[in-house]
């Protein structure tokens, strides 16, 4: 290769990764010094995320370490994880795998549980304090579309945070691609010249609830490429409607740590929006860590319906109803709805 060929690719690769740069330099940057692990399952998003910081000029500045989870879903899911932690430690990273318990339900909610758990506790060994993930752009919008079909998604269709708090251990979760489109990290795997990722079956499988939401969006991008951008921009508005919301919420909360149970007071004034999220964070307050007790949204507007219908009857000041929600009760009175844990589950607590 001639000096100017050689020239061009550098200047090439430099142009194409600085976006990923940019964004490591706002999200992970503050927090290298205390240490972060870098969360690569050997796709393409993530292996764009290993590739970038193997050559992000801010490296140094502190300790990043690699780990690929085994979900012991697939017969080919361990030789992924050691190849991906082989090419990690190729580039200078201190990296492992780990593998889940194969006894854990092969649904999305309870692998990302497990995941999550696998992450949390290496990051622990390894004295790090942050976790780095690849999620982008094109996830939220996944995100959002998966929350209007009621398939999951973000609360309301919410928007992930670059950076949140994981759990109750002070474990930050870092997600620095969330502003770039997919496109423009395969993009940048193009240009390294790097073709060896991996593509996991079941998210383009037809009955897949993501794979199909996925192709949706692919569908979508042919009649207008910036529709992606646009979904995620809406996601990115619901998140902020959310933390509104979830602000008023809040002051309708009264916790009764003794009895496990949490008072959400009722007020005509207040919109039910705000009324429906205080039922769901006093729902997650009750709950234990990890645990996801979820309502229907149809039955937490009925509940709401019987108690702002209570305050309006003169005769039912002294008048209590009760709702059986999964592992929880509801208890409705003219001025407020109790919230608290199932009977027989409080037995074992």
């Amino acid at each position: 290769m001639s000096v100017t060929n050689e020239k061009y690719l550098v200047t090439a690769r430099r142009r194409i990764l600085q976006p990923l740069w940019n964004a490591m330099d706002r999200v992970l940057l503050p927090h290298l010094p205390r240490g972060i692990c870098m969360a690569v399952s050997g796709g393409a998003d993530s292996r764009a995320l290993l590739e970038a910081a193997a050559r992000w000029p801010k490296r140094s500045l502190g300790k990043l370490v690699v780990i690929s989870v085994d979900h012991c879903v697939r017969s080919e899911g361990l030789l992924e994880a050691q190849a991906t932690v082989a090419r990690a430690r190729t580039l200078g990273f201190r990296a492992d795998y780990v593998r889940l318990n194969s006894s854990i339900r092969a649904d999305e909610a309870s692998l990302r549980n497990g995941r999550y758990d696998a992450l949390r506790a290496f990051a622990h060994a390894q004295g790090c304090q942050a976790i780095a993930t690849a999620h982008h752009q094109d996830d939220d919008a996944e995100g959002f579309l998966l929350d209007m079909f009621g398939y999951g998604g973000g609360a309301d269709g919410s928007a992930m945070a670059a950076v949140s708090c994981f759990g109750g251990d002070q474990i930050l979760l870092l997600r620095p691609f969330l502003s770039l489109p997919r496109q423009e990290l395969l993009g940048a795997l193009t240009v390294l010249g790097v073709a060896d990722y991996f593509a996991d079956p079941t998210n383009q499988a037809g009955g897949s609830r993501r794979g199909d939401v996925r192709r949706i969006v692919g569908h979508l991008r042919r009649f207008e490429p910036s529709v992606p951008e646009r979904l995620a921009g809406l996601s990115e508005r619901a998140a902020t409607s959310l933390q509104a919301v979830r602000h008023l919420a809040l002051a309708c909360l009264k916790k009764d740590l003794a009895q496990r149970q949490v008072i959400v007071i009722v007020k005509q004034d207040l919109p039910r929006t705000v009324l429906l999220e205080a039922l769901r964070e006093g729902l997650r307050q009750i709950a234990d860590e990890q645990e996801d007790i979820r309502c229907k949204i149809s039955v937490l507007q009925e509940i709401i319906d019987v108690s702002l219908d209570l305050q309006n009857s003169p005769s039912a000041s002294t008048k209590t109803l009760h709702f059986d929600l999964p592992k929880a009760q509801a208890v409705v009175t003219n001025n407020a709805i109790i919230l608290k844990r199932e009977r027989s589950l409080l037995c074992k607590i």
